[in-house]
């Protein structure tokens, strides 16, 4: 979807794949998507073998490729299509395939939406059913939540194994079906506190050339030591899906490639009702 969006606005710094084409229907029980090969590889392979200078190219494409994505606003968190973005940052649950929870217009909305889970979380990390120590702590939480707006078009994911680069260049950003329009803050959230390959310090040169006003510690102080209690909040209250446990395992896929894996029934239809285990 963002993909298609991205194509139809003519974009002329965010690398794309060549082609990516749905052959199915939007109401066919399985979803199958076609993308083209992008040449090169990931840059997380690479980078601990890059000089400085070659470092700080790919982060100045980088930049210029988020400096034009986040031209892209909306007055409300969204995928590009309208219809709601799912929460991947507070409210990701376990499977991934379970879409749980939504981004809220303000942020009331968006802690009214994790209430219960919330409550559930600060009752266990704090060792506590005081039902006033719970909503104070909560109250907390949400009165230093920083504001959303504005909201730009944001990846969702990224770091430098979704980046493919090919002969000094990035030829393609990969995997955006974590996109959609968010808080101005959670892309530069999320691309720091997810260190895989090299990504903070490329991340880091983009930030500082993006938003030279909020270096890291300012960011932190600002965002993240108000966004890391309410991720541990929620992630602290157990969470259990139907049919989160049906999967089968499948053998190795060929010779050159001799790993197996496991095709979950979350991924392909499986209820996923989602519910607090307040058993624990």
């Amino acid at each position: 979807m963002t993909y298609q969006f991205l194509k139809s606005q003519h974009v002329k710094n965010i690398p794309l794949l060549n082609e990516m084409k749905q052959l199915c229907g939007p109401t066919d029980e399985f979803q199958f998507t076609l993308m083209s090969r992008a040449k090169g590889t990931q840059l997380a392979a690479i980078w601990d073998r890059l000089s400085a200078k070659a470092k700080k190219n790919y982060a100045q494409q980088l930049t210029s490729a988020l400096r034009e994505l986040r031209q892209f606003t909306s007055p409300v968190p969204q995928r590009v299509d309208g219809g709601p973005l799912f929460d991947r940052l507070i409210g990701q649950c376990i499977p991934l395939a379970a879409r749980c929870k939504t981004y809220g217009k303000t942020t009331e909305e968006w802690f009214a939406g994790m209430a219960e889970e919330l409550r559930y979380g600060l009752a266990k990390r704090y060792g506590t059913e005081d039902t006033n120590i719970i909503d104070s702590k909560l109250q907390d939480l949400k009165s230093n939540f920083p504001d959303g707006a504005p909201y730009v078009l944001t990846h969702g994911d990224l770091n430098a194994n979704n980046i493919m680069v090919h002969d000094g260049k990035i030829v393609a950003i990969i995997d955006w079906e974590h996109a959609g329009y968010c808080p101005w803050w959670v892309e530069q959230y999320t691309s720091l506190t997810r260190n895989w390959g090299g990504s903070y310090d490329l991340m880091r040169m983009v930030w500082a050339e993006l938003s030279p006003e909020l270096d890291i510690d300012a960011f932190k102080n600002k965002v993240g030591k108000h966004i890391s209690p309410v991720i541990e909040a929620y992630s602290s209250c157990p969470i259990v899906h139907t049919g989160e446990h049906d999967f089968w395992y499948r053998r190795a896929f060929c010779k050159c490639k001799p790993w197996g894996g496991c095709i979950m029934k979350a991924d392909w239809g499986a209820e996923l009702k989602h519910s607090v285990d307040y058993s624990e």
